[in-house]
């Protein structure tokens, strides 16, 4: 051998890649040393043999080939080589002809990279995702159910005439409740766009209805400030084809931000067209205010997730840096970008683009008399219709009835899945709310029991949860509901879905009697001092009402007597329904002050969720076991005999 033939084969044998010539007849002429190891094979093996032989699909292999010989070359062509152990290596192949001084192919040179760890990585990543989006889904119900209560009751109180400084009270909770569900929404949608779940709606509407509401969800704190709020849509058509509902979010992020961060001035809201082709529009969005503005230097990461200016904005506003991320995705989406420019002292445009359809306007009907709420039409034109109610948690069925009973509807309640449905085919109901989790049977399952009976096909079922993502809309749907309520309950909404559901003449059935009220006697001080029991925490839970909180402790006794007995002989058989039991004791705990025993329960909760052996659950069960059954007692040595 030549010198240069020595150099090149040092060379060869160097690479950490398995390097291999094949003849134009498909044999391997030679090999690398990294083709050895990889293979286990030894060269003077190798040499000779099929190439195809080595891999795990040998077809696959061969119309690479094939493909180097019509193409040239191919890259990135992915392939999985056998160890003689049986070691499975994923690799990624790039490979051309090779010829000789005259030009004529010899055959082919592939150079191969062993992607093996790139590949679990991936996987890994992949996994971890779909773990985040379970954990907030989760998370989502979770923090859902009691934001459910908090909305509900406070609806509620405010509509029982209270004095004039509880009003002020009830708007602040309402205002610190709406102002926290949004922050859970704004997690919820950056997940949902980077899991690749968010779905755009593509529906006519109107460009200046959707800049008028945004500036009427901004009007009254700029009004409170003294800022001008003007709107401008240049030549943009009047009505366009997309989804007007993330349009709205992604402008309301820039107006909202735009008013917090602007002391005096205006803000100005503008659509701008800049292209048109095959009956669509680019129109470019733009926010500008004469606010605090930003440093040039953190205008490249504000639309990160996660990220503000610096920290003292988050001081000093608030917020969770979410909104302009959302923005950009949600224009990402659109088929467009988002960006900003800033001045210091002067203030800030923010603007975003999007490819929206060109729509088709509908004429506004002429004015009419003020219509009545979905509310007093339900009153007025469904009281008495029969209603079903399945919810297994205590407080969000008390909201619920309360709900349901103020217009007039004549409520059964099913506290579980089972129930509902054999209530559902024994009763003749109008209408069914279904809960989704739910013990023995969860909501799509009850659903398609009552649907499979022929006298059930057609009546309406809508669907209550917590859970907020798009694939648990299209799971309520495919069970057979016809709509989808979430949780927290929004009154006007509620109705809105109960009107649009409700047919059929007027009924002359009177409402529900309300329960009977508790014993003339103080019972609330017979409970101060059980231990484990906050009854503060229980009255504010059921919005001060005693007679509420006493007979709700009375079912608690009932429902939960021997809930850890259940969860023990559900444990070796189906573990869900043990997670559900404990989910469902720890929720009705945790909302009527019993602090002790919700804390258990949730501890059990958790070792379900996280798989733990039976052995290792037996001493937060005896724990749990105990504390229920000293609860329990207590309860019901106290409570007044109406309550149980």
């Amino acid at each position: 051998m030549t010198d240069d033939s020595n150099y090149a084969r040092s060379l060869i044998e160097a690479s950490l890649d398995p390097l291999v010539t094949i003849s134009a007849e498909g044999k391997i002429t030679d090999v690398n040393l990294a083709t050895e190891r990889i293979t286990g094979v030894a060269r003077e093996q190798l040499i000779g043999s099929d190439f195809a032989d080595y891999f795990t699909e040998p077809d696959k292999a061969r119309a690479g080939y094939k493909q180097v010989f019509s193409d040239g070359f191919v890259t990135d062509y992915p392939l999985a080589l056998r160890h003689v152990s049986g070691r499975i290596t994923d690799v990624i192949y790039n490979a051309s002809l090779y010829r000789d001084a005259a030009g004529r192919v010899l055959g082919v040179f592939a150079a191969a990279r062993d992607i093996t760890e790139r590949k679990k990585a991936e996987e890994a990543a992949r996994a971890a995702n779909r773990a985040k989006s379970e954990f907030l889904a989760n998370m989502s119900h979770e923090i859902r159910t009691p934001m459910n209560a908090i909305i509900g009751l406070t609806h509620l109180l405010r509509r029982d005439a209270p004095r004039p400084d509880q009003v002020e009270r009830l708007a602040k909770i309402d205002a610190a409740a709406m102002h926290l569900l949004s922050i859970i929404n704004d997690i919820l949608d950056i997940s949902k766009i980077e899991a690749s779940k968010l779905e755009l709606e593509c529906r006519n509407f109107s460009l200046e209805s959707v800049l008028d509401h945004v500036r009427s969800l901004v009007s009254e704190q700029a009004r409170a400030k003294g800022l001008a709020i003007s709107i401008d849509t240049d030549s943009v058509p009047g009505w366009l084809r997309g989804d007007p509902v993330r349009l709205q979010q992604a402008l309301l992020n820039y107006a909202s931000n735009a008013v917090k961060f602007t002391e005096r001035g205006g803000i100005e809201l503008r659509a701008r067209l800049l292209d048109t082709a095959d009956d669509t529009v680019l129109a470019r969005f733009e926010v500008e205010d004469s606010g605090i503005g930003i440093e040039p230097d953190t205008l490249s990461h504000i639309f990160n997730p996660f990220e503000q200016a610096d920290s003292s904005t988050t001081r000093r506003y608030g917020g969770t840096g979410l909104g302009l991320a959302i923005t950009r995705r949600l224009a990402e989406l659109m088929g467009g970008a988002a960006g900003a420019s800033s001045t210091p002292g002067r203030g800030s445009r923010f603007w975003f683009t999007a490819r929206l359809g060109c729509g088709r306007g509908i004429e506004p009907p002429a004015a009419e008399a003020a219509r009545p709420t979905a509310e007093d039409d339900i009153r007025g034109r469904h009281a008495g219709v029969r209603v079903l109610l399945a919810e297994d948690n205590a407080v969000n069925r008390e909201v619920a009835l309360e709900l349901l009973h103020g217009v007039g509807l004549d409520v059964d309640v099913a506290g579980d899945g089972q129930e509902a449905v054999d209530k559902a085919l024994a009763g003749d109901y109008r209408l069914i709310l279904m809960d989704m989790q739910m013990p023995r049977l969860d909501g799509l399952e009850a659903t398609a029991l009552i649907r499979a009976h022929p006298a059930r096909r057609t009546v309406p079922i809508l669907a209550m949860t917590a859970n907020a993502f798009e694939a648990d809309r299209r799971a309520c749907l495919a069970a057979g509901m016809n709509d989808f309520i979430g949780k927290p309950v929004d009154p006007p909404l509620l109705y809105a879905t109960l009107l649009k559901w409700l047919s059929g003449p007027p009924s002359t059935a009177q409402r529900p009697a309300e329960p009977a009220a508790p014993p003339a006697a103080d019972p609330l001080s017979r409970l101060a001092g059980i231990p484990g029991l906050d009854v503060g925490i229980g009255l504010a839970s059921v919005g001060r009402r005693e007679a509420s909180y006493l007979r709700l402790l009375g079912k608690f006794v009932e429902l939960h007597a021997d809930s850890v007995g259940e969860l023990r002989a559900q444990l070796p058989v189906a573990p869900e329904d043990a997670r559900r039991t404990a989910h469902s004791l720890k929720g009705s705990a945790a909302t009527l002050g019993a602090v002790e025993v919700g804390r258990l329960a949730a501890e059990v909760e958790n070792a379900l969720k996280n798989g733990l052996p039976p052995e290792q659950l037996e001493a937060p069960l005896q724990a749990l076991e105990a504390s229920l059954s000293a609860l329990n007692a207590e309860l019901r040595r106290r409570l007044p005999a109406a309550a149980g």
